[in-house]
């Protein structure tokens, strides 16, 4: 299985413990892995494994925070974090650069760090059903940002 890309273990609230194997899954571009319960250390050892993945899910996991295999995937695009209990970003994130969608919505985030303006790729961010204060101004001069869902958000 060294040459698969795509790889779906979405299994419906089902608790998921990740093979050792995975690490020889290094050219899968498309992991989905949402709506399992996972602990934020399952990926542990996938750090440097999932360079060439473009499309990420971890929807509805269970994560409080953003796994540190995320900072290796230089090529991803797309990265869906919903319906977790994240409570804030970490800078790592400002080394994906090829990100254009990020999903966040339904989390705890109470603030939006001011280096997302830095992730100059970024065109969809979605951070609704979080704990948002106020919209964050800085974003608004985000220069390729063409979706920003903050609707629903704690006033």
């Amino acid at each position: 299985l060294t040459k698969l890309k795509s790889l779906d273990l979405q299994v419906q609230g089902q608790s998921l413990n990740l093979p050792p194997e995975m690490r020889y899954l290094s050219s899968l571009t498309r992991l989905n892995l949402g709506t399992n319960i996972m602990h934020n250390d399952c990926l542990r050892g996938c750090e440097n494994v999932f360079t060439k993945m473009q499309v990420f899910s971890l929807h509805n996991c269970d994560f409080t925070s953003i796994p540190t295999c995320v900072q290796g995937m230089s090529s991803l695009t797309k990265l869906e974090l919903g319906k977790n209990k994240i409570s804030h970003l970490p800078e790592m994130m400002t080394s994906l650069g090829c990100l254009t969608f990020l999903s966040l919505t339904s989390n705890r985030l109470q603030t939006l760090p001011d280096f997302l303006v830095e992730m100059t790729s970024l065109c969809r961010l979605y951070v609704n059903n979080n704990d948002l204060k106020k919209i964050p101004t800085h974003l608004l001069r985000h220069p390729r940002l063409q979706t920003l869902d903050v609707g629903r958000n704690v006033s």
